[in-house]
C-alpha cells in the first residue's frame, strides 16, 4: 500500500484483493538437510538454486536474507539462477540442489516437501478515469460475483478466500466500489 500511496497521489483508485499464495522453502521429500529457516540456507553442505532478478519470489527472498542479514554469497549457489517456479524446483526433484525459494504448488506438481515461509498477497489497481470508470465498475462488479469465485479451481498454496475484497478505495469511490 504505501508504492500506491506514493504512485497515485491525485487520481482515483481502488485496491481488490485478487488471490495469495504460500511462498517457502521446497525440499527433497522428507527434508534431508532438515532446511527450516533462512539461517539453513547457509550451511556448507546446502546447495539453493535461485529464481531471476526481477522476480517477486527473488524479491522477497533478498528481503528476508536482508531482514535476517544473510548475506547472499554465504549461500552456495545463490548466483545459479532458473526462470520459473517448476524449473527451480526440478532441480531439487533430480538431486542437483538442495532447495529453492518458491510456491507450494511447484512442490506438489513434483511431489517433493515444502516449508511455508509467508504468504504473498495479489492484488488488482483500477485506475479510474473519465472514459473508464464504467468499464472498470463492470469488471470489479464480474470479479466479484460468486459466478467468477465458482468458476475458479484450487490450486495447491493458491486461495482466493479474499477474492473481491476491497482493500482501498479513494473516498469519491467508496459509494460506487
Amino acid at each position: 500500500m504505501p508504492f500506491i500511496h506514493q504512485l497515485f497521489v491525485y487520481e482515483d483508485i481502488a485496491v481488490m484483493r485478487f488471490a495469495s499464495r504460500e511462498q517457502g522453502f521446497i525440499v527433497a521429500k522428507d527434508n534431508p538437510k532438515r532446511i527450516l529457516d533462512f539461517p539453513d540456507l547457509t550451511k556448507r553442505d546446502v546447495q539453493f538454486i535461485n529464481r531471476q532478478k526481477g522476480a517477486g519470489t527473488r524479491f522477497l527472498l533478498d528481503s528476508m536474507l536482508f531482514n535476517y542479514g544473510i548475506n547472499p554469497s554465504r549461500i552456495n549457489g545463490y548466483g545459479r539462477v532458473e526462470w520459473t517456479h517448476l524449473s527451480a524446483a526440478s532441480h531439487i526433484n533430480r538431486g542437483i540442489a538442495d532447495v529453492t525459494f518458491g510456491i507450494q504448488s511447484a512442490a506438489s506438481h513434483l511431489g517433493l516437501d515444502f516449508v511455508p515461509v509467508a504468504q504473498e498477497k495479489f492484488d488488482l489497481v483500477f485506475r479510474f478515469t473519465a472514459e473508464n470508470k464504467q468499464n472498470l465498475l463492470a469488471i470489479i462488479h464480474f470479479l466479484q460475483s460468486s459466478g467468477f469465485r465458482e468458476s475458479l479451481t484450487d490450486v495447491d498454496g493458491y486461495s482466493i478466500q479474499d477474492l473481491g475484497k476491497m482493500i482501498y478505495q479513494t473516498g469519491q469511490l467508496e459509494e460506487l466500489v
